[in-house]
């Protein structure tokens, strides 16, 4: 190998290096997204989401938690983002508020979306199971069965720009 190659290699292991060690510096904690997610300040309401959507990762186990409280600060955003994010431990718990009749009837169509996005067979199931219920569970309920509803889905890029719709 040549000098030329020995330099460039080197070169390239200190970028990568420094890049990590910069963003793992610069990276938030979950006490800080979640702050940011519930503050919300100027953020239309398709953007709502957008802290969660970034982090997905390193909030979900949180999340998760969070969602089992029924007086949870913006909990449709928070069950939406786990459906988007294709966070699949939070199916149990999504399963439970869609089949929990003291639920609100919109928390438990919000379940049954984000179910539908992960499972989508599961999501049909459960939305044939629950096209004869009330409100928005019924309006999501039937509009997966029949095909009239798209669920919703903000992309980690739409949140990273800030695009708005």
């Amino acid at each position: 190998m040549t000098r030329k190659w020995w330099l460039a290699l080197g070169i390239c292991v200190v970028t990568v290096a420094g890049t990590w060690v910069l963003w793992r510096a610069t990276r938030p904690s979950v006490q800080e997204v979640l702050a940011d997610f519930h503050a919300a300040e100027g953020r239309a309401e398709d953007m709502l989401a957008d802290p969660l959507i970034l982090n997905a990762q390193l909030v979900a186990p949180a999340i998760i938690e969070e969602i089992k409280n029924p007086d949870m600060d913006k909990r449709r955003y928070a069950i939406g983002f786990l459906g988007m994010a294709n966070i699949r431990d939070a199916l149990p718990v999504l399963r439970t508020i869609a089949a929990d009749a003291t639920e609100k009837d919109y928390m438990r169509g919000d379940a049954l979306e984000s179910i539908y996005r992960m499972e989508p067979e599961e999501g049909l199931t459960l939305a044939r199971k629950y096209a004869d219920q009330n409100g928005y569970l019924r309006y999501v309920a039937r509009g997966l069965t029949d095909g009239s509803l798209k669920p919703y889905h903000r992309t980690y890029l739409q949140a990273l720009t800030g695009y708005h719709e």
